[in-house]
């Protein structure tokens, strides 16, 4: 009874935004894939995680189902209707909507955006489900805006009379949507730059805190966003905490993402260059060194090229050291400030550059990002590009962590350590709550009587 009493009592006094935790899952490719392949047919696809989540920060329920809402583009770029997404959204539970299963099998698309929600504000209408559009815009939300009530009124009194007529559901996640729309140049735009994107996106987190401060509010915000225009995609994983983990986000990217066998799928790597990246909040795969985990605190930018961006977010939240380690120690590569402006870039001495993802992947399979954090991290060979430049001048994404080519041929660029080098040598990238265990409860076909599932680390 008492036990009872005590686990009700932490219940009861847990931050109410760690509460609810919905799932979101996007896919940018040079072609278009068959929505089923990212929605019903993988073992855990993002309908499966609407009933089953296994990531979730609340650890409450896996359930995700007040609603969902999948967008999408269409393939044929000199379509009338090619510059504005589909959206279909309903109020069933994604896993027992028989017209999303029927559509995933007939639709492709080059750009997909998925969402499954769990309620935290705002009624359970179509209105409220995600993703939400505008223009040629579409944007979606994981988490929530803490103690939202306390500072709508004042999002609103901000915002232009064309943007706030906008606006048709109830939830933070719109009106978010809505704050992001007000600081964009022209939001009816035939076509945006990706940095105006990226821009975009960090002032209103910075706008969100700095209002959360002003009405004195301490529980942190979780905010995972996401948007695109079609053509590039921005994405943050955040939470207004330098102590907490935002909820989780990991992306994949290779050549083709196949299934070798039923429900069993796996992303390919047959080339140098990236042709797909799959950005979701619960990796859809059981091959481990598929994913890699989205540091907390980060922006994450998939140009129209396909090239992939990664660049901290610098503001009062930033910790330079998230696994405890010195913070005198050097951060190796420039960081964005969440009012949008960046540090000069700093090298260190020894550090090189690889211009390939697969080197990465091949040479650091995923498992090592979950290494003991007193392993140093391995060497990686590294392969020098003349035409690599840590100058803003002479390279226009060399803002991130992961930079790119002047010619912006898609090749990814790392700094020594992969995406170590967001953090201090020698550290390991934090992994989300229960990563290690995830693929092991998700694959039975490694549990032989035994022989543990995952190899121990």
């Amino acid at each position: 009874m008492i036990q009872t009493l005590l686990g009700l009592t932490c219940y009861l006094f847990l931050p109410t935004a760690y509460f609810v935790m919905c799932r979101l899952l996007l896919y940018k490719g040079k072609q278009p894939i068959q929505l089923a392949h990212l929605l019903t047919k993988p073992a855990h696809s993002i309908i499966n995680q609407s009933f089953d989540s296994r990531l979730r920060i609340d650890r409450r329920r896996p359930i995700n189902g007040d609603g969902f809402g999948v967008g999408w583009y269409e393939p044929d770029a000199d379509s009338e209707t090619a510059n504005t997404p589909c959206i279909f959204t309903s109020v069933t539970p994604a896993w027992n909507n028989n017209n999303l299963i029927r559509l995933a099998e007939k639709i492709k698309s080059p750009l997909v955006f998925a969402h499954v929600r769990a309620s935290t504000a705002g009624t359970v209408t179509e209105t409220n489900c995600h993703p939400f559009q505008y223009g040629r815009l579409m944007f979606m939300h994981n988490g929530g805006v803490a103690q939202f009530d306390r500072i709508k009124r004042r999002l609103i009194s901000t915002l232009k009379e064309d943007i706030f007529l906008f606006v048709q559901g109830s939830t933070d996640s719109e009106w978010s949507f809505a704050l992001f729309l007000n600081f964009l140049k022209n939001p009816d735009a035939d076509s945006f730059d990706y940095i105006e994107l990226k821009e975009a996106m960090l002032k209103t987190i910075s706008q969100l805190n700095e209002w959360a401060d002003e009405a004195g509010i301490t529980e942190p915000s979780l905010l995972n966003f996401a948007v695109t225009d079609g053509e590039s995609v921005v994405c943050a994983r955040y939470v207004s905490s330098d102590t907490l983990e935002a909820p989780s986000l990991y992306f994949s990217s290779g050549t083709k993402f196949e299934s070798y066998e039923p429900g069993h799928y796996r992303m390919v790597k047959a080339d140098r260059r990236e042709d797909m990246v799959v950005v979701a909040s619960e990796p859809l795969t059981f091959e481990k060194a598929d994913w890699l985990t989205i540091p907390t605190n980060t922006i994450l930018v998939i140009t129209p090229k396909l090239s992939v961006l990664l660049s901290p977010i610098k503001d009062k939240y930033y910790r330079a050291d998230p696994l405890g380690r010195s913070a005198d120690a050097p951060v190796v590569g420039p960081g964005v400030h969440a009012t949008g402006e960046e540090d000069t870039i700093t090298t260190p001495e020894k550090s090189e550059t690889i211009s390939n993802l697969n080197a990465v992947c091949n040479t650091t399979p995923c498992r090592s990002l979950y290494r003991n954090r007193d392993t140093p991290a391995p060497k990686i060979p590294a392969r020098r590009k003349p035409s690599l430049s840590t100058n803003d001048s002479d390279n226009s994404e060399s803002d991130s962590t992961i930079s790119l080519p002047d010619d912006d041929e898609g090749d990814m660029t790392y700094i020594e350590g992969g995406p170590r080098s967001l953090y201090p040598k020698g550290n390991a990238v934090p992994r989300a709550h229960h990563s290690r265990n995830l693929f092991r409860d998700m694959n039975p076909r490694n549990t032989k009587r035994g022989t543990p599932a995952v190899q121990a680390l």
